[in-house]
């Protein structure tokens, strides 16, 4: 059994606002004992997680393999960091970014 964490930062473009991205994203955390959040951005989705290494690349995945029938996914950009000690995951604020929609 894996005890390290690590965390990864993760970023979604296409169609994934309006199609209960979210709730996805939370229940995949959830079945993979992740830890961290996700949020809508004027330029995608935006994913911070903990976990084992086995369990964060089943995360990512399962977020294009079983993605919401409504969801349309052009790119996923993930990249490994320290793990931030989340002991929760969290559907989090949307934020907008200048410059960036959809």
């Amino acid at each position: 059994m894996e005890k390290d964490q690590q965390g990864k930062r993760i970023h979604i473009n296409g169609i994934v606002q309006g199609v209960g991205f979210r709730p996805f994203v939370f229940g995949l955390a959830e079945r993979y004992a992740l830890a961290g959040w996700v949020r809508n951005t004027s330029a995608g989705v935006d994913i911070e997680v903990d976990g084992t290494p086995t369990a964060l690349d089943a995360f990512v995945d399962a977020l294009t393999a079983e993605a919401p029938p409504l969801a349309q996914i052009d790119d996923v950009t993930a990249v490994s960091i320290a793990a931030n000690g989340f002991t929760t995951f969290a559907i989090v604020h949307s934020e907008a970014i200048s410059g960036a929609f959809q």
